[in-house]
């Protein structure tokens, strides 16, 4: 047991070096400084992303309270804000979005009263994931797609024309194999392999497919999902402003989607060095050098308003139990 423990503080230690490392080459190359992050650190800036970031946890906890509702599972709407918020904050230091799913799940299980259900609350944050992928894929199609309109009417064409059409069809290609793979297990219930292996992750994934099937309002957390992806990316349109204003509203969002892309790879908390990565190779397609002082003023902000909103939650949650 002390052997895992401290195998799993090696691995989030290592993990948040590595991610530092890469950050600090990155920046490292910047013509901007360090000095020019203080212009960040006004009230008003910090204010709309704390309000931007507030709006999408909400989201995303109505999304996770509406899967849990309709597989009979009750959760209040401020415990499952309380504890994406937590999961949120514990990325800072946790690989990947696992954080998000293991506060979601342990928060769960903590304020559901039947003590059978951990597996089937695993799943259920599996199945929240996955709705949560699908969003991001499909809010990338359609913002690429407005983009791609908006150009046609502009009689506009750039080289980030290219990169689009290749992240428009890996999504559609991504879709396609989701859609395809989903019509194949919904419609055969009785798969059988000689692999035992196989057979039980079938099963598990027979049961996610029941459970969003039980789901009667799927468009609609979609929609949600969708909305809280793009409010998300806009907060990338805030800190562009800040240091180059020439850059289109919707290229700014778009490139805040993709970014999110970075977190299918857990190799550093949050993503931390390849998130930055990403937003310096994209922003290159516009002539713009800095894309990685992009990547880290987001993080700072998003990180900043994490911290703010989950004391805040807590301290609410402890005056409420009072």
């Amino acid at each position: 047991m002390r052997g895992s423990i401290i195998k799993k503080v090696l691995n989030i230690t290592i993990g948040i070096f590595t991610g530092g490392g890469i950050t600090w080459l990155l920046f490292k190359d910047s013509s901007i400084g360090f000095n020019s992050l203080g212009a960040l650190a006004r009230y008003d800036l910090l204010l709309n992303v704390i309000l931007l970031k507030l709006i999408v946890i909400m989201l995303l906890s109505y999304r996770w309270k509406m899967v849990l509702r309709y597989n009979e599972i009750n959760q209040c709407f401020f415990d499952s804000i309380k504890f994406i918020l937590i999961g949120h904050s514990l990325m800072m230091v946790i690989p990947g979005v696992a954080a998000q799913d293991l506060a979601k799940i342990a928060g769960t299980i903590h304020t559901s009263k039947s003590s059978k259900q951990h597996i089937k609350i695993l799943s259920l944050a599996v199945l929240d994931r996955l709705l949560g992928v699908v969003a991001l894929f499909l809010s990338s199609i359609f913002l690429i797609l407005v983009y791609f309109i908006y150009e046609y009417i502009a009689l506009e064409v750039s080289q980030l024309n290219k990169l689009l059409a290749v992240v428009l069809f890996a999504c559609f290609l991504s879709l396609s194999i989701l859609a395809v793979l989903y019509f194949i297990l919904s419609k055969t219930n009785n798969l059988f392999f000689h692999f035992k292996k196989i057979n039980t992750f079938l099963l598990k994934v027979s049961k996610i497919i029941t459970y969003l099937n039980m789901i009667k309002i799927k468009k609609i957390i979609i929609g949600v999902s969708m909305l809280a992806h793009i409010i998300n990316a806009l907060i990338v349109v805030i800190v562009v402003k800040e240091f180059n204003s020439e850059i289109h509203v919707l290229i700014n969002i778009i490139f805040g989607l993709i970014s999110n892309f970075g977190n299918f790879f857990p190799l550093t908390p949050g993503g931390l060095g390849v998130t930055e990565s990403v937003f310096m190779y994209l922003y290159s397609y516009v002539d713009y050098n800095n894309g990685v002082v992009i990547g880290v003023s987001y993080r700072l902000l998003s990180y900043t308003s994490f911290i703010v909103l989950t004391f805040i939650i807590l301290v609410a949650s402890y005056f409420k139990r009072a």
